[in-house]
């Protein structure tokens, strides 16, 4: 990536401690280094775990969502499928075994 000033450049890190960390949830606190040489000591992460979502297409070229209630936000909501990758699991992408719904490629985006 070019070092010009329209382009995003990364945070350094200069110290990083984790503040909360349960099962659900976990929470980091950093202290960085801005691109302009400001710091910041007390920068809140969310420790989140790597998500896949999918975006399923019918054969006439619908896309297909779910609905379903996210406490956290305190209401029902519509997204396209996905969820959480548990370690070791081998196809991320899965669709709910009891659909009609096939996958036809996957299209890894990092």
């Amino acid at each position: 990536m070019s070092k010009d000033n329209n382009s995003p450049q990364p945070w350094k890190i200069l110290k990083s401690e984790m503040v909360f960390d349960e099962k659900w949830y976990k929470l980091r606190r950093d202290e960085v280094e801005l691109p302009n040489g400001h710091t910041l000591d007390d920068y809140y992460v969310s420790v989140r775990p790597n998500v896949a979502l999918t975006f399923p297409l019918t054969e006439d070229n619908h896309v297909i969502f779910v609905r379903q209630y996210k406490h956290a936000a305190g209401g029902i909501f519509i997204e396209l499928p996905g969820g959480v990758i548990d370690e070791g699991e081998d196809d991320p992408l899965r669709l709910p075994s009891a659909s009609c719904w096939k996958k036809q490629a996957i299209l890894l985006i990092t």
